[in-house]
């Protein structure tokens, strides 16, 4: 296989996997592969494709053929880490998220999905570090509340949670779906007055949404003791 052969297939192979045909860029890869099997570039391709197919064994395996590559560090850690959990190794997967949240650069297109990813495999205390990272700017201030408050309820730190969620709320307030997890929060810190309050607005303010959360919230309400 010549070099302008292999950088058509590369090109195939991305094209391939933008329109969503995995299996068939993963056919290239495998292709190239058989050629050039110490190819880290494309052995980091192949694993994102296998990450994407969910088929998470294979991806770990793949990634440990990339002896060095620091350029792609933090995104072959990310996969591993992601694999762990999705796989249920929680201890693993928490152990990397952790190393990630030591070296993750104060970039908050990198600290958001990497920590609402972390955050979604129950990885609560790691995921604030991550989220703690991101910066004041007026495009990333209300995700850096959301997220936090999300990330302290998990750990059930409920007053903490609150709190970054009243942030939130003062930021976005036409954000409906955080008026009943407020209130949740509120009823089960015994908050009743406060939990009452934020209903109320969300009566207030949309009507018919209320209607749907408030059955399910008055639970909490009912339950807080």
């Amino acid at each position: 296989m010549s070099l302008k052969n292999k950088t058509e297939l590369l090109q195939r192979a991305l094209n391939l996997s933008q329109s969503g045909n995995l299996e068939g860029s993963l056919n290239i890869y495998n292709e190239i592969l058989s050629l050039y099997p110490t190819d880290e570039p494309t052995i980091f391709n192949k694993s994102v494709i296998l990450f994407q197919l969910r088929r998470y064994n294979e991806t770990l395996e793949t990634i440990k053929k990339i002896n060095s590559n620091k350029e792609q560090e933090l995104n072959l850690l990310f996969i591993k880490a992601s694999c762990f959990g999705y796989l249920g190794d929680i201890e693993t997967s928490k152990k990397i998220y952790q190393e990630i949240a030591n070296i993750i650069p104060n970039n908050n297109d990198l600290l958001v999905p990497i920590g609402t990813t972390c955050l979604q495999q129950g990885i609560y205390e790691v995921a604030r570090d991550i989220f703690q990272k991101i910066d004041k700017s007026s495009s990333y201030i209300f995700e850096k509340n959301y997220y936090m408050g999300l990330a302290y309820k998990g750990e059930n730190r409920l007053e903490d949670a609150i709190k970054f969620f009243g942030n939130a709320l003062r930021i976005k307030p036409d954000y409906f779906q955080l008026y009943p997890l407020t209130a949740a929060a509120c009823f089960q810190s015994n908050m009743t007055e406060e939990g009452d309050k934020i209903m109320k607005m969300l009566k207030d303010e949309n009507h018919s949404f209320f209607q749907h959360v408030a059955g399910i919230v008055e639970c909490y309400r009912s339950n807080k003791n």
